[in-house]
């Protein structure tokens, strides 16, 4: 038993709240809600009590408290390996429904959030999660049972 972070989205775009983390003490029972400054966060990981996270509709990648990584696009879905950071982005277009044909990428970075590298998928649509299929990623939920 431990702790467990949840991000509360809190559909910035249409209630003006910002986005919370939620952590869960499963030992005791008490919840502690952190706020942010994201604007309709997504994905988090913690490694020794520092957050990551996207804050998505500002396209910004934040550790602790600090943008470690900016783009024109919305991010969402964050896979973490050994030695990479991979953060997927999505065309940032309120309408839904022109969105689902847009293009779409991941953007791979050296762990302190530098980019190396850029996948462009074009016409897929939004990306909301990304999987390794050849490394652990610590940025799946029970990642610190490796």
């Amino acid at each position: 038993a431990g702790k467990v972070y949840l991000v509360a989205h809190n559909d910035t775009g249409h209630t003006g709240r910002s986005s919370d983390v939620i952590v869960y003490d499963e030992n005791s029972g008490d919840v502690e809600i952190i706020p942010t400054d994201a604007h309709s966060a997504h994905n988090i990981y913690v490694r020794d009590g520092e957050l990551m996270y996207c804050d998505s509709g500002r396209g910004r990648l934040i550790r602790g408290h600090e943008p470690i990584f900016e783009a024109e696009k919305l991010l969402r879905g964050l896979s973490i390996t050994d030695d990479r950071i991979y953060v997927g982005g999505s065309e940032k277009n309120p309408d839904r429904g022109r969105r689902k044909l847009s293009d779409a990428g991941i953007y791979i970075l050296d762990k302190t959030g530098d980019p190396l590298a850029q996948v462009q998928f074009p016409g897929v649509g939004d990306i909301y999660e990304i999987r390794q299929l050849h490394a652990f990623d610590y940025a799946m939920t029970a990642s610190y049972a490796h």
